[in-house]
Order: C-alpha cells, then sequence, then structure tokens
C-alpha cells in the first residue's frame, strides 16, 4: 500500500510549478526579485521538507520535518497572495497611468 491518499509530493510539486509561473509575470527590480527568491526557496521548502519527512527515521523526526514544511507553506502562501494581488492591480495602475498621460 505504497500509494498515499493525498497525493502531496505531487501537490507541493504543482505548488512549486505555479509559483515559479506567477513569479514569470511579475515585472523585475530591487524588491520583486529579493522577494521572488525568498518565495521560491520557501515554496521549494515546503515540498523538499514533505519529502524528507516521508523518509523520517522515528516519529519525532517526521514531525519536526512537518511542522518545517507546514511553516514554510504559511510563509509561501502569504508571499503568494502578497503577488498575486500585486499582479492584479497592475492592470489598474496602467489604465491610470495611460489616463494621466493622455490628458
Amino acid at each position: 500500500m505504497d500509494e498515499k491518499p493525498y497525493k502531496l509530493e505531487d501537490r507541493t510539486m504543482e505548488f512549486f510549478r505555479s509559483t515559479i509561473r506567477l513569479c514569470k509575470m511579475l515585472p523585475l527590480n530591487v524588491v520583486n526579485t529579493e522577494i521572488v527568491r525568498q518565495l521560491i526557496r520557501s515554496v521549494g521548502s515546503v515540498g523538499a521538507n514533505y519529502r524528507e519527512a516521508n523518509e523520517a527515521i522515528s516519529k519525532k523526526d517526521l514531525a519536526f520535518r512537518i511542522k518545517i514544511s507546514r511553516k514554510e507553506a504559511r510563509r509561501a502562501i502569504f508571499g503568494s497572495a502578497l503577488f498575486s494581488r500585486q499582479i492584479l492591480i497592475m492592470p489598474i495602475r496602467l489604465r491610470r497611468s495611460h489616463r494621466k498621460h493622455s490628458n
């Protein structure tokens, strides 16, 4: 019975891929570049620590790895939410900027 019911390894990999797609949509600047680096590290850590938890040598080790994975997931979700909001706001800013320069 090797199959995991929630396929979290696949889901963490998809989370990583979708985060990379999100980050590619952002304009590059000094602030975004550093935040993107941290976000990608956090998201990658979610999957890496989950995979390590599956190879845990004890229940204590399993709990520790899962705890780290959850902590990184919370950090990554926070960063993703900030960028998602920024991506949604960008078209509004562009329209406002266009209106200012059109007048």
